[in-house]
């Protein structure tokens, strides 16, 4: 029961695929650029909420850090205070470019996946209402018209759904491999916590 399911809702997400148009297509790879910018700006909060943590608690650290120095030898930054400036810019634009790229990601696949539906069920009923007429003689055409638009409404959410989890799973994705980069034993702390609360909930 659960793979036919699961096969149901393949079919109703790639097979639909070949049939959109060329804008949609189109507008379905603006869709991944954002998705890809919103997951590298995710990972740009998380590497550069690290040094702007350091900063704040030891500015003496930064001494130790070889960037550190290259960025104060080419800005001229007499002391590791003149960083903190700097590094709040970053952040915050790191932090509020993470924020609007995340709701406009969430608006395109909102509009993306009514658009698809509305496509499919122009398509449907256009191909419903060019039926030989001994067809329609043979069915009822109020039935017809209630099964296209639960099966399009279904549509509309399954895409909706997958186009979400595929934003969160790229990510997720970018936020796991910059913890990797950054500390490998913080890295599988946060997973087991966070998979913990998940198993929980």
């Amino acid at each position: 029961m659960i793979s036919k399911k699961l096969k149901i809702f393949k079919l109703n997400l790639f097979d639909i695929y070949p049939f959109l148009s060329e804008r949609r297509k189109f507008q379905l790879f603006i869709f991944s650029l954002t998705m890809i910018s919103s997951a590298f700006c995710e990972a740009l909060s998380i590497a550069s909420l690290l040094p702007f943590l350091s900063i704040l608690t030891n500015p003496n650290n930064l001494e130790d850090i070889t960037f550190f120095n290259y960025i104060s030898n080419l800005f001229n930054l007499k002391d590791s205070n003149s960083f903190l400036f700097p590094l709040t810019i970053i952040f915050c634009f790191a932090i509020l470019s993470s924020g609007m790229i995340r709701i406009l990601n969430l608006y395109l696949s909102n509009k993306l996946s009514a658009l698809i539906g509305s496509d499919l069920s122009i398509n449907c009923y256009r191909n419903t209402l060019y039926q030989p007429y001994q067809i329609h003689l043979k069915r009822n055409t109020s039935k017809i018209i209630s099964t296209i638009t639960e099966y399009i409404s279904g549509t509309i959410n399954s895409l909706n759904a997958f186009l979400q989890l595929i934003t969160a799973l790229v990510v997720a994705s970018s936020l796991i491999l910059t913890l990797f980069l950054i500390n490998i034993k913080i890295a599988f702390t946060i997973i087991f916590i966070v998979g913990a609360f998940y198993f929980l909930i």
